[in-house]
């Protein structure tokens, strides 16, 4: 995993992303029909690289998942060191574009069973 601060700006870039697209944000768990986990990996790589790997679950709150988001890319350690907040906001850039079709396809399914 990474650090708490660093934890804690990827989940602030996220929820601005995802708000952004118009996705509403509960402010605490329970309060969201849909709920959506992460972790972040970062892993030793050679000639001074980082694996950063982040993966998001967006289930219902009944725990049914309804799809996951995966990433991963290699980065400058030094990089991850000196400009995370930058590196975050790219992730949560990906991340946030994956959740909003996972809740779009969500949408379209329940659109379909109404009908």
């Amino acid at each position: 995993g990474v650090p708490a601060e660093e934890s804690r700006t990827l989940v602030r870039a996220l929820e601005f992303l995802l708000r952004r697209a118009g996705i509403a944000v509960a402010e605490a768990p329970g309060d969201s029909p849909v709920v959506v986990r992460g972790a972040v990996a970062i892993t030793m790589r050679p000639a001074g690289l980082r694996n950063v790997e982040v993966g998001c679950s967006v289930a219902e709150r009944d725990g049914l998942e309804l799809g996951r988001v995966q990433q991963s890319n290699d980065v400058p350690a030094r990089l991850l060191e000196r400009a995370w907040p930058d590196i975050a906001m790219a992730v949560a850039e990906g991340a946030a574009e994956g959740i909003a079709d996972i809740l779009e396809e969500r949408a379209r399914q329940a659109g379909s069973r109404r009908r």
